[in-house]
């Protein structure tokens, strides 16, 4: 019997062509793992049966004649055509193996396309969602916006109402009251002079002609009336920076404050008393009082000199109080009557007693600061935006 390892051939030589053949069945049945053996009872039996032979041929071995020359060629034929099949059968199951590689690989890269297609659309609905929310907060604060919006004007709209009617009831009051005083005065001196008429209210003289009750208009740069205010305001801050003057022309404001300054002046020898003074505030707070004046039961009531009106004697004074962090400020520069000064202190509502039964018309100090105590005794004339 022949086998892959020598040339050997058993002495019963009458089954040589059916041994080659079991041979080349057992050569393959050797390559075979052992589940497939088994899988397989025919090829399984064969090589036991030849595992046998092949035993007791190598006990009984005998050379293989020299002469015996075709034998062996055949047999070596048979021998490379074996290998030839298995080369070949081993290049199939390789080729098997590398395109079951190659689908696992194109699985594994659709498995990745898939995983990152799901990625982006789960981080573009984050996305959306995210955005979605933004709007809806967005129109909330929008609303909140309108909302407080619309309760301030309606706020404002009571105050300048209720101070409409406050004001046409003491301008009421003072044009009696200035009837009055001027019967006293003529009673006492014999001096007889024209009552005080709306009609013959003198305006500032820069203001313009207007249709509307309250315009604010930008005073030009470099004007007599632009050198007039801001040299008052640089003199004591000479590093501020004006970025523009407006020119309040209330006309409502302007009677209740001419009336009042004639009303003083008559208690004072015809000497009003007036001056122009500056005064500092929150930012948001300017826009009411050039509409509606100044009010003075929002003062504060732990003033140093009395819970009224405070105005600075210059614009370092003033720039103390305006309130915010805010890179171009506001200040007033106002007309104030001031009539006959008295002492201030804290707590004062009013002006204090003369002692003749008769009472100061404001309290302060010269060259610091002045305080009034009725809305009508100032007119915010102009308003300088400024930073420093």
């Amino acid at each position: 019997f022949l086998c892959g390892r020598g040339s050997y051939m058993s002495e019963d030589d009458l089954f040589v062509k059916e041994q080659i053949e079991l041979y080349r069945k057992f050569e393959m049945a050797r390559q075979l793992p052992l589940e497939d053996l088994e899988e397989d009872e025919n090829l399984e039996a064969q090589a036991e049966a030849l595992r046998y032979w092949e035993l007791q041929n190598r006990n009984n071995a005998i050379v293989i004649d020299d002469d015996d020359d075709e034998d062996a060629d055949l047999m070596l034929a048979l021998k490379l055509q074996a290998e030839e099949e298995e080369a070949e059968r081993q290049r199939k199951e390789d080729e098997r193996r590398r395109l079951e590689n190659e689908d696992s690989e194109f699985a594994r890269h659709l498995q990745q396309q898939e995983q990152s297609s799901l990625d982006a659309q789960r981080r573009a609905a984050e996305q959306d969602a995210l955005v979605a929310r933004m709007l809806v907060e967005e129109e909330k604060r929008k609303m909140d916006r309108e909302r407080e919006q619309r309760e301030w004007e309606a706020t404002m709209e009571l105050l300048k109402n209720e101070a409409k009617i406050e004001a046409d009831t003491q301008i009421a009051e003072l044009l009696q009251a200035n009837e009055e005083l001027q019967e006293q005065l003529s009673k006492a001196s014999g001096f007889v002079e024209s009552k005080l008429s709306l009609a013959e209210c003198e305006y500032p003289r820069f203001w313009v002609a207007q249709h509307d009750p309250f315009v604010s208009l930008d005073v030009r740069r470099g004007s007599e009336e632009w050198n007039e205010v801001a040299n008052q305001f640089l003199q004591h801050m000479p590093a501020a920076k004006i970025q523009r003057i407006e020119r309040n022309q209330n006309k409502e404001l302007w009677m209740w404050y001419w009336l009042k300054r004639n009303e003083v002046a008559k208690r004072n020898r015809n000497q009003p008393n007036e001056m122009r003074l500056f005064h500092g505030s929150r930012n948001n707070a300017y826009d009411i009082i050039l509409h509606t004046g100044f009010d003075h039961r929002v003062a504060n009531m732990g003033g140093a000199i009395g819970a009224g009106i405070y105005f600075g004697a210059n614009s370092s004074i003033s720039n103390g109080y305006i309130g915010g962090n805010h890179k171009w400020k506001k200040m007033l520069y106002c007309r104030v009557t001031l009539g006959d000064v008295g002492e201030g202190k804290p707590g004062l509502r009013r002006p204090p007693e003369k002692g003749n039964g008769s009472l100061y018309d404001s309290v302060g100090a010269p060259g610091s600061m002045f305080v009034v105590f009725d809305n009508y005794q100032a007119f915010p004339e102009y308003v300088i935006h400024y930073s420093g």
